[in-house]
């Protein structure tokens, strides 16, 4: 009776020898934040006689700072998306900037039926965590770089790592000189029964790597 009582009990210890163990934690995203000197970019007022009938007319620059400040050293880039996509006059984009071409403009709005022009997005004077700093982008979600200057929609733009090679860099701190150039089509082109308004709009978001 005994002998039968101790393997009913060793029985049931070793029905009952296993506990689930559970493995947990985050992995936060990088704390960083983008922000930009001046939100509004205004090229100003120019009269029709001052433009072009036919051709398309170079009507500005216009410049902001934008810095990005993390809380410890982080691969990102730059998104930018045109909210006027679908509004490039894909003749303006050129004499907009020399060299550029429509798949690096955005657009400036609607005049009647037409385009009313295109501005390109260039970033220069770059610094990343206090070192001078060159650009690149990449058209397959970082996959691959390229050197660049001009901030094409859609297309990721970073910081170039400071050993020289075609990857976007680490860095704490950023800032870079955000330029537009903006060109208009020719007032033929243009309803000038009315006031015509640029309506230029792109978001910025900023992308970890």
């Amino acid at each position: 009776m005994i002998a039968l009582a101790a393997a009913a009990l060793a029985a049931s210890a070793t029905a009952n020898a296993s506990v689930t163990l559970n493995v947990t934690g985050k992995v936060t995203p990088p704390s960083c934040q983008l922000s930009l000197t001046k939100t509004e970019l205004d090229l100003g007022n120019f009269h029709a006689s001052k433009l072009s009938e036919n051709q398309p007319t170079h009507i500005g620059r216009q410049s902001t700072d934008v810095l990005v400040s993390c809380a410890s050293k982080s691969q990102f880039a730059l998104l930018v998306t045109d909210d006027q996509s679908g509004t490039v006059a894909d003749d303006a984009v050129a004499v907009a900037k020399m060299g550029a071409n429509a798949e690096q403009a955005y657009g400036l709005g609607v005049s009647g039926s037409s385009n009313i022009g295109a501005y390109v997005i260039s970033l220069n004077g770059g610094t990343a965590d206090a070192g001078d700093a060159s650009f690149v982008t990449s058209a397959d979600l970082g996959a691959t770089w390229t050197a660049a200057t001009v901030v094409a929609p859609n297309q990721l733009t970073a910081w170039q790592a400071q050993d020289g090679s075609l990857a976007a860099a680490s860095a704490t701190n950023a800032r870079a000189t955000l330029t537009i150039d903006a060109a208009v089509v020719g007032t033929e082109h243009l309803d000038l029964t009315n006031e015509v308004s640029l309506d230029g709009k792109a978001t910025i978001e900023l992308k970890y790597l």
